[in-house]
């Protein structure tokens, strides 16, 4: 696949509407392909965006009485009772259900550039900046005013190992933090930070102190190492809005010529270099890594709201992790 190709297919990717072949086919382009990860989560947040403007704006919300009218009609109609219906809106009363969504929609579409042009929508509720925090927002701005869709995401970028491990990410957040069905029993995190990666010890510290300055928005559930078809992690599951969210890290090898990467960026950059990598079934995963490691942050919350979650913590985490290989 080539990158016109998939920039022609990148949104019917998004919205599950390739056969399963293609899927696999654009997957494997992304695991080689920078630039069109990169074009990929800047789609992915901005129809967060646009998702975002369109429901929570009052203008464009539909009326009660439209609400009702709608409802008693869909009803007659179900039980074979048409009739002509009155005016709704004016004029629009006589048209199919389906225009009016569609100018509902082109409505939201034409709100959301005015927002964008006039001011920047706030972060997801529930996940405030605190302590003076400049991680981007949910419009992708940080508090310098740079813009992160703009960002080079490779620097660093995801690199192949880490983009592919989305996928276990997620199946282990699925297994172990939802269903509790994994194959190998986990072992305390503390125990797997001296037996197999240095990074792993007093992570559950460093998140669970993050998680207090950002007071009242997150739960701590339980951490331990666990293994997925193979792949160890270190597991730091939260509560957030009443949803169960998985910090995972793993340990990804990559070339000699990448080792360095990762490890010069600074608190603010943290932020910057987050992006929502991937989404399987109904969990969101958002990731960021360093020279030596992938950090993934899975639930079911919504991508814009995922993000900002791995945001609030990338600058504590990613400096943990680099401080540990560098001691390596």
């Amino acid at each position: 696949m080539e990158c016109s190709d998939f920039y022609d297919i990148a949104d019917s990717y998004l919205g599950d509407e390739l056969l399963v072949e293609t899927n696999h086919e654009v997957l494997q382009h992304l695991e080689g392909c920078a630039a069109c990860r990169r074009e990929l989560a800047a789609r992915r947040e901005l129809r967060a965006r646009l998702r975002a403007a369109f429901y929570g704006d009052a203008e464009v919300g539909v009326r009660p009485e439209f609400a009702r009218r709608l409802h008693a009609d869909l009803r007659s109609q179900a039980h074979g009772e048409a009739r002509a219906q009155p005016d709704l809106f004016g004029r629009i009363g006589g048209w199919p259900v389906a225009v009016a969504a569609s100018l509902l929609i082109a409505v939201g579409i034409g709100l959301f550039a005015l927002q964008q042009r006039r001011s920047p929508q706030p972060l997801p509720a529930g996940v405030a900046v605190t302590g003076g925090d400049t991680r981007p927002t949910a419009t992708g701005k940080v508090a310098g005013g740079e813009s992160s869709s703009s960002q080079p995401q490779g620097s660093p970028g995801m690199r192949h190992a880490s983009f592919a491990l989305s996928e276990a990410a997620a199946g282990d957040h699925r297994d172990c933090a939802i269903k509790f069905n994994l194959a190998e029993d986990p072992i305390d995190l503390e125990e797997a930070g001296r037996k197999y990666d240095p990074a792993f010890t007093n992570l559950t510290s460093v998140i669970k102190t993050r998680s207090e300055d950002l007071t009242g928005q997150f739960e701590f559930i339980e951490s331990h190492s666990c293994v997925f078809k193979g792949q160890r992690f270190a597991h730091v599951v939260l509560k957030h809005r009443g949803r169960v969210v998985s910090f995972l890290v793993a340990e990804h090898k990559h070339d000699e010529t990448e080792a360095h990467a990762g490890q010069s960026a600074s608190p603010d950059e943290a932020g910057r270099q987050v992006i929502a990598c991937s989404r399987s079934g109904q969990y969101q995963v958002s990731c960021f890594e360093t020279a030596r490691h992938g950090v993934f942050v899975v639930s079911d919350l919504s991508e814009a709201e995922n993000l900002a979650v791995a945001r609030a913590f990338a600058a504590s985490v990613q400096e943990h992790i680099a401080r540990s290989e560098n001691a390596a």
